[in-house]
């Protein structure tokens, strides 16, 4: 008990939204390839009718189940993970996981904590997540006071480094005093996308510095749940979202990101809708109207000022 006492509690908060076929792998393999002492896995089941909640309750009796009555989303869920975590086990650092990921080093973890331990001003590390047809995923730099140098990538030669003031995704630890500082996921991007963008932007300007680990690795089968929702709800919470976040941070550079909102109306993945078609014509206007409708909604939310930090 001593010994594990010398190791700060972790806990895991992993968001689910029927994503029962996914929590096997991702589950199995925390629990098989994680050799890091003290750490608590919770599932925080945002309304699934998969079976999900009856799943992980028989099959993985150690992790506990979070179980809310309906989907709210990625801030409110991870929100209400983090408010459970911190009363139930109050740990230094809790550890924000996809569903659609797989362990696949048994040092990972300690590794992390073991970087985090070395400076208290560290509030945030990410780990390198490769796809499962062996890319590495993208990352990105992010500051707090040059909105513009949002999207750079990680340069090749740090990819099994560790760099500073990068943007964190799949896989995040976070130690617990940055949520007692700035707050949780801001609900006002429910429910996805662009949450993590405004979360990393505070955490930086509170002081605390952000980290991109690449001394160890998780599997990622990348976007699982988002590839569930509706494409045009898709469209519209992400350019709604933009816009909030734009509005907040970079006001300069908002007339840009606009007219970008509307070039992706143009684009198209999909052979049957080419450029010779009315179908294309008939998705561009329906695609434009979406985004008319969604820059609408930001603007209203921004006036407001509407936030939800817990």
């Amino acid at each position: 008990m001593k010994d594990i006492e010398n190791f700060p509690r972790v806990c895991f908060v992993i968001l689910n939204w029927n994503g029962k076929e996914l929590l096997k792998d991702c589950l199995s393999s925390i629990l098989k390839s994680t050799n890091y002492p003290n750490y608590k896995v919770i599932i925080v089941d945002n309304g699934s009718t998969d079976g999900s909640v009856e799943y992980v309750r028989k099959n993985f009796k150690k992790v506990d189940v979070l179980e809310l009555d309906k989907n709210y989303g990625f801030s409110k869920g991870n929100n209400e993970g983090i408010k459970y975590a911190i009363r139930k086990y109050n740990p230094k650092y809790l550890l924000f996981l996809n569903n659609d990921t797989k362990i696949v080093e048994k040092g990972w973890l300690r590794k992390m904590v073991e970087f985090a331990e070395t400076d208290e001003k560290i509030g945030l590390i990410g780990c390198k997540a490769i796809t499962l047809d062996n890319r590495i995923e993208r990352t990105g730099f992010i500051d707090g006071k040059n909105i513009r140098k949002i999207l750079m990538q990680v340069p090749k030669e740090m990819i099994n480094e560790v760099c500073e003031n990068f943007m964190i995704s799949v896989c995040m630890l976070a130690r617990k005093n940055v949520f007692e500082k700035v707050g949780g996921f801001d609900e006002v991007y429910s429910p996805y996308l662009w949450e993590d963008m405004d979360f990393f932007i505070r955490v930086k300007r509170a002081g605390f510095r952000i980290f991109y680990f690449g001394k160890t690795k998780i599997i990622h089968k990348v976007s699982q749940t988002l590839k569930k929702q509706e494409n045009i709800k898709r469209i519209f919470f992400a350019n709604r979202n933009e816009m909030i976040f734009y509005l907040r941070y970079g006001k300069m550079i908002l007339p840009l990101r606009i007219l970008r909102m509307f070039i992706r109306c143009f684009v198209t993945k999909n052979p049957e809708t080419s450029y010779k078609t009315w179908i294309f014509y008939r998705n561009f206007l329906v695609r434009v109207l979406i985004t008319l409708k969604a820059i609408y909604s930001a603007f209203k939310i921004y006036r407001r000022r509407e936030t939800s930090l817990f």
